[in-house]
C-alpha cells in the first residue's frame, strides 16, 4: 500500500479490522506532515495513536485491552523497521502468535 501525493492534505486508509474481547475494532493509517499516524478505534475507545517518523529503525508498539472480565483481549499494533518481514509475540503461557505485517 502506498500513499499518493495529495495537494488536499492528509490521506488515510483502513489497514485492518476485526473483533477482540467482543468489540469491533478498526486500524487506520494516516499520512501527516510529521510522517505516519496509526490509530486504533473501537466501540469503547475513541482511539489509541502511535505517531511514527517516516523512517524508523526501532519497534514502536502500542496496545489496548478490549472487552471486560474473562472476555478481555489485548490488541497490539505499531510501526516496525522497514526490513522486518515477520512479527511474533509470545504469551505468558508460551503460546506464539504471528502478526500480519503491512507495508505502508
Amino acid at each position: 500500500m502506498t500513499f499518493a501525493s495529495s495537494d488536499r492534505g492528509v490521506t488515510a486508509a483502513v489497514l485492518g479490522d476485526g473483533i477482540a474481547g467482543g468489540e469491533r475494532w478498526t486500524l487506520f493509517a494516516q499520512r501527516t506532515k510529521g510522517g505516519l499516524s496509526l490509530s486504533l478505534e473501537a466501540e469503547t475507545i475513541g482511539g489509541g495513536s502511535s505517531f511514527v517518523s517516516p523512517a524508523t529503525s526501532e519497534l514502536q508498539p502500542a496496545s489496548t485491552v478490549l472487552g471486560q472480565g474473562s472476555n478481555r483481549q489485548l490488541v497490539a499494533f505499531g510501526a516496525i523497521p522497514i526490513d522486518v518481514v515477520r512479527v511474533e509475540a509470545t504469551a505468558a503461557d508460551g503460546f506464539v502468535v504471528s502478526a500480519e505485517v503491512l507495508d505502508v
